[in-house]
């Protein structure tokens, strides 16, 4: 958790804070700033953008910002459970 954390300090502000739980369908929108996690056996969540959204089931389509040896696609899609929303803290 505290590498995580200093990894979105480093591409964030310092004001944005990752959602504890997956948001609802209607509260994400595309073009909105997103952390998502590729392998659900990991805690590792990877920062992007949301570009498309499927209803049934639900699912985004997220642009990552930096494509890595564990993404290798500059786009992948979510399942709901592994998106979490970026927020400031008040």
């Amino acid at each position: 958790m505290q590498i995580l954390t200093l990894m979105l300090l480093h591409l964030f502000r310092s004001v944005d804070v990752i959602s504890d739980h997956s948001p609802l369908a209607i509260m994400v929108h595309i073009g909105m700033p997103v952390c998502v996690r590729i392998n659900p056996d990991d805690s590792v969540f990877y920062t992007g953008r949301v570009i498309d959204k499927k209803s049934q089931p639900v699912a985004y389509h997220v642009n990552l910002d930096n494509v890595t040896q564990e993404t290798q696609e500059p786009a992948v899609w979510v399942s709901k459970a592994n998106i979490r929303l970026l927020q400031p803290p008040w």
